[in-house]
């Protein structure tokens, strides 16, 4: 499901509801997705390394609901924007 405004095209909540990661990129940036007590937790990097083999850039929580996944997706784009300019 793509946002609008959004380069990110991730599942809906409940895929993260039932404990599913998810990790993706654009353009060289990196990101993961992991849902953990009552949170999603993400994570961003930079480079063509998994999540194991790279220093993460930023790292935040957000709850697990909705609105937790709407400011998820626009502190991704922060991010993103930030790494990529």
């Amino acid at each position: 499901m793509v946002r609008e405004n959004s380069v990110f095209d991730l599942p809906l909540l409940d895929y993260f509801q039932f404990g599913n990661e998810f990790t993706g990129s654009w353009q060289g940036f990196q990101y993961k997705i992991v849902p953990e007590e009552g949170l999603l937790k993400a994570a961003v990097w930079e480079g063509p390394w998994c999540s194991e083999k790279s220093r993460m850039t930023a790292e935040e929580g957000f709850p697990l609901t909705e609105e937790g996944l709407e400011d998820m997706i626009a502190w991704l784009e922060q991010q993103r924007r930030a790494i990529q300019g």
